[in-house]
């Protein structure tokens, strides 16, 4: 019931939110935060079994399971489980999500924001749980309509255009997807004369080469449009130049994308995965090389942060697609750091933006004198971002092309190309905002003590990681050799090989 309730406490915050809102302007900000800090304590309630599940007697090193029947004409239940990869992205969107809100400013119409956020926020919970694929598409498609919403009424720039393309991508990604998991329903029932939707039955299929690699790249396209990667982030940077508060949301629905690969594609499609890797490990390359470089042609603080954001995903992408343990351990470790340190970036444009009326770091510089804790803190994230070494990038990074470099050498050698970008495009923020030359005439006003908690906060978040990553690598270290040792389906079903007409 725990898992349950994860979701119900959001949902039920937004629709307060919105319904309160009728009669208090602030209430529905402490709705908000009060529905996001439940969640937040029942989850670090399970912090010591989310490390050690085996010890706790958990089923299968699933921490929780909930199973209750939905739909019972096509085998579709609302089945929802927990292990220690979910728990951790599970409380990194929780966290985030409460930062945003902490300094989020006041709109207009509080109420239906909160509302929207709120629900989002339920749909990515829910992806991070959901075990059937039916319910897993319910959530997937939830959590798009609030961002949507989010962004044509909230958004600052070109609102109608941004939204238009987050939904033509996402939307298009999404038709592919359902196609993709009624394919998988249709080839079960032709396998084994029942239908379900449920992971761990279709898990148990055996696929051949040709239906593998067909319904692999089904669920790809739209994994790869969420995370995103070349050629499919058109949406991404523009979500960027909307409120902070969006963009953050728009950077957490990356992380989706990764976990799909990570929970169903590959588990499911292992010999068309390794199969297909190398055409993957192009992509991820590309994506890599290409996100660096957009990101340092960029004047647009915002616009920096996606591309940086995107290069990253391409480490995730050559990461999964090396099928090597360590590389493994560095994607998820690289999910939660590129996470916080765009965020990060965010925050410190946003502040700025409060302080000098622009995003463009052309029109700054010399910030330093004027207001140097602040400059200090752009600084600190500028070169975590780079993956200086003492923050969680530089493990992220050097894990996954550590277990790159096992499988790929020339795949690695190249991606290594990525991180000497990175400083490159770094260094030019902080001269061009920092320590450059002063363009502007600037009127600073103290930063506001919440700010200053929320930064200081992600400083040592990042510091605590990249010198103690023990916590994070301990949560995923289970999920990851399942995995990898294939072994992460019940050893108690039989599996069942597709009949060769299906395959053909």
């Amino acid at each position: 019931m725990i898992l349950e309730i994860l979701i119900l406490v959001l949902i039920s915050g937004a629709l307060l939110s919105i319904l309160f809102s009728r009669w208090s302007s602030i209430l529905p900000r402490y709705i908000a935060l009060l529905a996001i800090s439940i969640d937040l304590i029942i989850l670090l309630g399970l912090w010591n079994i989310s490390a050690f599940p085996v010890l706790f007697k958990s089923k299968h090193g699933w921490i929780l399971d909930s199973f209750r029947e939905w739909i019972p004409l096509f085998k579709a239940n609302i089945h929802l489980a927990m292990d220690g990869f979910s728990y951790l992205m599970l409380l990194l969107t929780l966290l985030m999500a409460l930062i945003s809100i902490l300094i989020s400013t006041k709109t207009e119409n509080e109420g239906y924001f909160y509302f929207n956020v709120l629900l989002m926020i339920s749909g990515v919970t829910g992806i991070f749980l959901a075990m059937d694929f039916l319910l897993f598409f319910l959530f997937w498609e939830l959590m798009l309509v609030p961002i949507y919403l989010l962004i044509v009424k909230f958004g600052k720039e070109h609102n109608s255009k941004n939204s238009f393309k987050l939904i033509l991508y996402t939307q298009a990604s999404g038709l592919v997807l359902l196609i993709s998991i009624i394919c998988l329903n249709v080839i079960h029932y032709n396998t084994v004369g029942w239908y379900s939707f449920d992971f761990f039955d279709l898990s148990n299929i055996i696929f051949g080469s040709k239906i593998g690699s067909v319904l692999l790249f089904g669920f790809l396209i739209a994994f790869f449009v969420k995370l995103p990667v070349l050629p499919f982030h058109g949406w991404f940077p523009a979500t960027f130049k909307e409120a902070p508060l969006i963009a953050i949301s728009s950077g957490l629905l990356i992380k989706t994308g990764a976990y799909g690969i990570i929970r169903f594609a590959i588990p499911l499609f292992q010999e068309a995965s390794k199969l297909n890797s190398t055409i993957f490990l192009i992509i991820g390359v590309i994506t890599i090389l290409y996100g660096a470089f957009m990101a340092f042609s960029q004047d647009d603080l915002r616009i920096i942060a996606a591309y940086i954001a995107i290069s990253h995903m391409g480490f995730i992408i050559i990461g999964l697609f090396s099928f090597n343990e360590i590389a493994w351990q560095g994607v998820i470790l690289q999910m939660i750091m590129s996470a916080v340190s765009t965020s990060a970036l965010l925050f410190f444009a946003s502040a700025l933006n409060r302080q000098t009326g622009t995003y463009n770091i052309s029109q700054l510089g010399g910030l330093f004198e004027k207001f140097p804790f602040l400059s200090g803190l752009g600084m600190f994230f500028a070169f975590a971002i780079l993956g200086l070494p003492g923050t969680g990038n530089f493990i992220a990074e050097f894990l996954i092309l550590t277990g790159v470099f096992k499988t790929n050498i020339i795949i690695a050698v190249i991606s290594s190309l990525g991180p000497i970008i990175s400083v490159a495009y770094s260094l030019r923020i902080i001269q061009k905002v920092v320590v450059g030359k002063k363009s502007t005439e600037t009127n600073f006003k103290d930063v506001k003590i919440v700010e200053k908690i929320v930064m200081w906060s992600m400083v040592i978040f990042i510091l605590w990681i990249g010198l103690y990553p023990k916590p994070v690598l301990d949560r995923s270290k289970l999920v990851v050799e399942k995995i990898l040792n294939n072994s992460v389906f019940n050893n108690e079903v039989i599996q069942k090989k597709v009949p060769d007409a299906i395959n053909k």
